[in-house]
């Protein structure tokens, strides 16, 4: 057995910060767009700017261990560029963040293991499809929770009642599975 490297430590710690940064971002694009269809939920706008910020603090220091391990990949440096555009268009207060964050998300396949296969295009398509998917579903776990502390916690005001008295007259489970119990 071979112990890794401190390089190859603070690899894994940076794809990590930068794979929860992008995946959470994607979930809170999810929950914002759930949030402005009728009915309106105005108070769950949940910030973007702190995913992106993992985001990117991720993928600099990824940038950073491979400019001193010698390993440097165009690939990360295009997506941590991406990660910054998102996130100092967030911080403006600009349209369009978005589609740079998705880009840095979509572009994670470029520099994995898919990139390897020959040829690689079928295996960076599906890893892309794979990572958007994990974003909405993982990455769209924790912005829900904190929603629903909200909502039970009363701390949302009105709209918070109102949906807790349609989660209590449901029987305590969502309307489509209360309906398939009867």
């Amino acid at each position: 057995m071979t112990i890794p490297s401190f390089a190859e430590v603070a690899a894994a710690f940076f794809h990590w910060l930068e794979y929860a940064g992008l995946l959470g971002f994607i979930g809170i694009v999810v929950i914002r767009r759930l949030a402005a269809m009728p009915p309106f939920i105005s108070w769950a706008r949940i910030p973007m700017h702190r995913a992106l910020a993992a985001a990117l603090a991720g993928g600099l220091g990824l940038v950073l261990v491979q400019v001193l391990t010698g390993q440097v990949s165009l690939f990360v440096i295009i997506r941590v560029v991406a990660e910054g555009i998102a996130l100092g268009l967030c911080l403006n207060g600009r349209l369009w963040v978005v589609v740079p964050g998705i880009f840095a998300a979509a572009s994670l396949p470029f520099a994995s293991h898919a990139a390897a296969v020959h040829p690689p295009a079928g295996a960076i398509f599906t890893d892309a499809i794979h990572v958007l998917s994990a974003g909405m579903w993982a990455g769209g776990i924790g912005p829900a929770a904190s929603l629903c502390w909200q909502l039970f916690g009363r701390q949302a005001g009105g709209e918070a009642r109102k949906g807790e008295r349609c989660w209590r007259d449901s029987g305590g489970s969502p309307s489509w599975l209360s309906r398939s119990q009867r």
